[in-house]
């Protein structure tokens, strides 16, 4: 039923209103995107969890085990690279959405306030 939506739409779904400018559409975009990621991020944590319960709880597994020195430096190695390089996936388009949005956008209308900022002294 829903397996020809666009990206625009399925936010839609969701709650979003229909993006008013470009700028708006590509953060959409990378909510979406970012979502998915985050789910099957998720998802694999979940898995992985209930894994480790299952297999080396105490009633199977009575002895400790111990892992070697060689493959403790690689697991190491690995929960520091693999979340570092989800982060910067993450990060790079974040990034390029909030330094080009300083650029004047197109919009259905200007809010303009001409009162005076107040000044707060201490």
């Amino acid at each position: 039923m829903y397996s020809n939506l666009t990206t625009i739409e399925f936010s839609s779904l969701i709650g979003f209103p229909k993006p008013g400018n470009d700028t708006m559409e590509s953060i959409v975009h990378l909510l979406s995107e970012m979502t998915i990621l985050m789910a099957f991020i998720f998802l694999g944590v979940l898995l992985v969890l209930a894994y480790t319960i299952d297999v080396y709880n105490a009633e199977t597994n009575p002895t400790t085990r111990h892992f070697e020195k060689s493959v403790e430096a690689t697991l190491d190695v690995l929960f520091v690279i693999f979340p570092t390089t989800i982060i910067i996936y993450l990060l790079i388009p974040a990034l390029g959405y909030i330094f080009n949005n300083e650029i004047l956008v197109e919009t259905f209308f200007n809010v303009r306030c001409n009162r005076t900022p107040m000044v707060l002294v201490i």
